[in-house]
């Protein structure tokens, strides 16, 4: 269900923007502008656990990094990139999409947030959080 979550995030990334590339670097500190530009990182984080009659349901925290530059107009490159977040964040929670998926039952988002990063104001990190609900049987 792990490989499921990230895979579905994967997905609604590309869909919205085929050029972003995956990164596998949660800390981009050490990462040059050019490098870490158009990217995205998907953290899979905590999860709580509860036993639902027969099957298990869990709640997995997933935060969705994009990494953007603002190049010769700053403000209207940003309003994209955040508006490119929005789109994902949407097509993430979308029922439709979820409901093709063997595991993944809900998406809920509580918000993005947005800093600038490596010390540059014209590079924006968008961190979109998730909640991600499974449903699952345990088989031993």
């Amino acid at each position: 269900m792990i490989s499921e979550t990230r895979s579905y995030f994967k997905s609604i990334v590309k869909a919205e923007n085929s050029d972003l590339r995956a990164h596998d670097h949660p800390v981009v500190d050490e990462i040059s502008d050019t490098n870490i530009e158009d990217t995205y990182f998907i953290g899979i984080e905590n999860m709580s656990t509860e036993l639902l009659d027969t099957n298990i349901q869990s709640d997995i925290s997933v935060i969705l990094n994009i990494y953007k530059a603002g190049d010769s107009d700053s403000i209207d490159d940003y309003d994209k990139a955040y508006c490119e977040a929005i789109n994902i964040q949407a097509a993430a929670m979308y029922k439709n999409n979820i409901d093709q998926l063997n595991y993944i039952k809900n998406v809920v988002s509580s918000g993005i947030d947005v800093e600038t990063i490596n010390n540059n104001d014209n590079m924006f990190k968008f961190s979109i959080q998730f909640t991600v609900t499974v449903s699952y049987a345990y088989a031993e």
